[in-house]
């Protein structure tokens, strides 16, 4: 190597992606972790020192190192002109990277940077070097237009051992690195790096020659790092050696720590094709030279005082073709805004990261600032309780619209990671086994739902979770230090699988078709429609799952059956029948189980794997969250291996320490223990099935086919109750996983034509008000066509009564202690007259979605009342409120009040203690603990 007084070349490449998701798939395999090859027309000698910023488009930074020039390639006449750079230090945001990034990538363990294949020969030797005249740095240099150039930086006259290095040659064009083969996605995103803390065990060197600041990531601050011997200019050490050594090998690179975080997604499987070549920038032409340097550079200015306030260094650039004699230190760098650069927003919110698409530029609970636009292409989505799925209809097909890790679906998990921010999907599951606490799951469950009500109260102690109460009275979620409604929750996952479909479909999606399951009540269809707003889409239709499954399995096919829809997934049941007439699909009668799936058959397995466990030791189970989480995956494992094998072994090291001792969990399972165990789940689902029949007269013979829906449907224990139940196996012509996506596409699809299909739905629950004595009167049945309006009359049971409550409940038992409670109707500014004068006639009006709406009119004027819905009332308040109410309206309601006519303000009894009614005892009958 030739002598020379250069210094370290500060290298900064801005790379023509958005994402390191993008960069990773096309170019990935160009970077391990020892180093990374870029491709250069005009390249550096081995041996040279080189810090290196790579940066997405948007200015995130994903790479800062130093290192040196291991080899060159095209400099024989040979292949593609490119340098591979072996790293030296990496900054932690850059070891975190790497880790993330490579995890599960054979090729890109290697402590050396890869040979790219097609690039030609590697060339590790040092070629002489003409004595060079002086030259300015080019523009030509950056990869692209507004990249900084790439120019050598001069090392300080207080190091003379410095080893000298040859000046950059006048033009230097690094494009970004050439293409290869796939890489899995990121587990973490990078465009939320805060600014790196300096690099360790390397001297000073000068600051770029740049005004440009890069922008400075906020809060939380980025780990300390080791504190340089002296510090630079810039606040980072320079990465030229301090005494003349031998001839390359350069010295050894730092091994990236792990990240303690959760397991990285499962691997994109490899493209079909080879990647394109990325195309070289034409280099500009070169600026004039600078002015020589100074013989004595200006003093260093004093270092931080601590890695977290130090600035991000800036990109090198060009200097201008009056460059000074001495560059002054660049100004303090400005946070750019959110359209140029995400950064971790600050105060209050928590940044909220996506498993590929990096950190979302807005607050995860915030609405959209503008409603979502009813343009472009509308999409269906089935919201599941473990896994969302999203479809489109293209040339005349529907089809799934894989992520980008090539799986059909996307988990409905969201994690709390160790760096404070959200993942979701994959990475979130695989967080569940080693962060229970901070990892939400089977969020559908609880979606809608009063925190105080009883079924909330009952099932919130089985999620690994906390759930706790909202701002408004809701069930809630707590991570952290922050309670997020399940709403936004949802909301997150939708997002997840709205950004799918747009990196699939290549262009903005805004509208979209969700399914809920059909026995959800108006609150919960209401609250996922929300949730649907809080991710930025504009909800065309809330469709029933069963019916969706049913426009999977008939359209096109021109079908005059009448069918049952089986769904049963990882949370809830259903089942439908529904009368197919070529494109007009009517659902006849529906019946379901929002807390029967296929999270109860792990329960299941769960609590005799703790009795044997018992049985065995003598000892009772003591183990913390993430033991309980430990024990859940593995009954979930076996469950699924138990379908195709007649035993399994479950062994689970190490799940708690009693009196100092470590215990294992170590049971055998055979395939007829667990039909035992789950036998009374698969027959509940028959019952409904049956239920569903005899709701609309109808026999097992009148079904035509049955259809199969949802994860869980695969078990064979429910082919064989199926086919005992009706006479005939099920039918296998739609994907269990997909058919209710698909169908949702479907519908999207023909939103809008004129011959589209036409769907007649049924209200899946009656819908009434409460009445004295604690009872349910019905004003809309079960099973009625969609959609509809009924009326109720109401009248005052004392004199001048100014105001009025109607406690509204939805369900099919007489009791209202044993439905779900809607809300209350406030109605006020009634006129002043005797009891019973005031009448006032309340109107429901239920959507074909489903979803209610309630009016009110005073009967004497024709007047609208004043009314306010509210649906944050427990049952318990509104016993509370009209306990004093309730013996007058009992000692003169009028008998014609439960009938429709004229009646009383309804009030609320509590069950007798002395039996188990309500919610809390079916979920008892239902789980056998009664």
């Amino acid at each position: 190597m030739t002598d020379s007084n250069q210094g370290p070349i500060g290298l900064a490449v801005k790379l023509p992606f958005a994402t390191p998701e993008e960069f990773l798939a096309k170019y990935g395999t160009n970077l391990s972790r020892g180093g990374i090859y870029l491709r250069s027309k005009t390249v550096k000698p081995p041996g040279t020192p080189v810090t290196l910023d790579l940066k997405l488009s948007t200015g995130a930074r994903i790479i800062y190192a130093s290192a040196v020039v291991h080899f060159v390639t095209g400099q024989q006449g040979q292949g593609i002109p490119g340098m591979g750079l072996r790293f030296l230090t990496l900054d932690p945001e850059t070891k975190r990277f790497l880790d993330s990034a490579l995890a599960h990538v054979p090729h890109a363990q290697s402590a050396e940077p890869p040979v790219p294949a097609g690039v030609g020969p590697a060339d590790f030797a040092v070629p002489p070097q003409p004595t060079p005249a002086p030259v300015a740095a080019s523009p030509g240099d950056a990869l692209t237009p507004d990249a900084a150039s790439v120019a050598p930086t001069p090392a300080p006259t207080s190091s003379p051992q410095a080893v000298p290095l040859p000046p950059a040659p006048p033009s230097t064009d690094i494009p970004a690195p050439a293409p290869l083969a796939e890489h899995p996605p990121l587990a973490h995103p990078s465009t939320d790096i805060p600014a790196p803390a300096p690099l360790a065990e390397h001297p000073p060197s000068e600051p770029p020659r740049t005004a440009t600041p890069a922008p400075v990531p906020q809060s939380p601050p980025p780990p300390p790092a080791a504190t340089p011997s002296s510090p630079s200019r810039t606040g980072i050490p320079s990465v030229g050696p301090q005494a003349a050594p031998p001839p390359p090998p350069p010295p050894r690179t730092a091994t990236p720590a792990p990240i303690p975080e959760a397991a990285p997604p499962t691997p994109a499987p490899p493209p079909t094709a080879p990647p394109e070549p990325l195309p070289e920038a034409a280099a500009p032409p070169s600026a004039p030279a600078p002015a020589p340097a100074p013989a004595t550079p200006p003093a260093p200015p004093a270092p931080p005082s601590s890695p977290a306030e130090a600035s991000p260094p800036p990109a090198p650039a060009a200097p201008p073709a009056t460059a000074q004699a001495t560059p002054p230190a660049p100004p303090a760098p400005t946070p750019a805004s959110a359209s140029q650069n995400p950064t971790r927003p600050s105060g209050s919110f928590v940044p909220v990261v996506s498993s590929n698409a990096g950190t979302l530029n807005a607050p995860a609970f915030e609405p959209p600032k503008e409603e979502p636009k009813r343009e472009g292409p509308v999409i269906g989505i089935d919201l599941g309780t473990t896994n969302s799925c999203a479809a489109y209809v293209r040339n005349g097909k529907p089809e799934v619209l894989r992520s980008r890790e090539g799986h059909n679906t996307v988990p409905s998990i969201l994690a709390l990671n160790t760096r404070g921010k959200m993942v979701l999907g994959h990475p979130a599951k695989g967080q569940m086994l080693t962060n229970p606490r901070q990892t939400v799951y089977g969020a559908k469950r609880l979606v809608g739902r009063a925190y105080d009500s009883p079924i909330v109260q009952h099932i919130k102690d089985r999620f690994h979770y906390e759930v706790a109460p909202g701002e408004n009275g809701e069930a809630a979620v707590k991570l952290g230090n922050r309670v997020f409604s399940l709403q936004q929750i949802s909301a997150l996952i939708l997002r997840e699988v709205r950004e799918v479909a747009q990196n699939q479909l290549g262009q903005p999606v805004s509208r979209a078709v969700i399914t809920v399951p059909a026995y959800y009540n108006d609150n919960q269809r209401q609250a996922v429609r929300d949730a649907g707003q809080l991710a930025g889409l504009y909800v065309e239709r809330i469709l029933n799952e069963p019916t969706a499954a049913a426009l999977a399995y008939g359209y096109g096919r021109k079908l005059k059956q009448r069918i049952l829809v089986y769904d049963l997934g990882g949370g809830t049941f259903d089942a439908s029948v529904l009368e197919l007439h070529d494109t007009v699909y009517e659902v006849v009668s529906t019946g379901g189980d929002t807390f029967l799936g296929g999270i109860d058959f792990d329960n299941a397995i769960v609590e005799y794997l703790l009795e044997e466990f018992q049985k065995q030791t003598g000892k009772v189970f003591q183990g913390d969250r993430v033991a309980m989480q430990r024990i859940h995956d593995a009954a979930e494992r076996a469950k699924c291996s138990l379908s195709e094998r007649n035993d399994m072994r479950i062994h689970v090291a190490f799940v708690t320490m009693i009196d100092n001792t470590p215990y294992d969990l170590d049971v055998t399972l055979t395939r007829k223990k667990l039909i035992e165990l789950t036998e009374k789940l698969v027959d509940r689902t028959i019952e409904v099935c049956g239920e569903v029949l005899e709701a609309k007269g109808l026999t097992q013979q009148d079904i035509h086919e049955v259809v199969l829906v949802g994860g869980q449907s695969r078990f064979p224990l429910v082919h064989e109750k199926i086919t005992q139940y009706f006479g005939k196996p099920p039918t296998k012509n739609v994907h269990p996983d997909e058919a209710v996506a698909l169908g949702a596409a479907l519908l999207a699809h023909s939103l809008g034509q004129k011959e589209g299909v036409t769907l007649i739905d049924v209200l899946p629950m009656a819908i009434g008000v409460g009445l004295p004595g604690g009872r349910f009167k019905a004003v809309m049945e079960r099973n009625t066509a969609l959609p509809t309006t009924k009326s109720y009359t109401v009248t005052t049971h004392r004199d001048n009564q100014a105001e009025l409550e109607v406690s509204i409940f939805q369900g099919e038992s007489n009791r209202i202690a044993e439905n779900e409670f809607l809300g209350t109707l406030k109605l006020t500014g009634l006129p002043h007259r005797p009891r019973g004068e005031v009448q006032v006639t309340i109107t429901f009006e239920v959507n074909s979605e489903s979803l209610l709406k309630v009016t009110a009119k005073e009967n004497s004027t024709g007047k609208e009342i004043s009314s306010t819905f509210s649906t944050r009332d427990t049952p318990e308040a509104v016993k509370a409120r009209l306990a004093q109410a309730q013996e007058p309206a009992q000692a003169g309601a009028p008998s014609a009040g439960t009938k429709g006519a004229p009646g009383t303000t309804p009030a609320a009894e509590p069950p007798s203690p002395t039996k188990k009614t309500g919610m809390v005892g079916w979920l008892k009958g239902l789980f056998g603990r009664r």
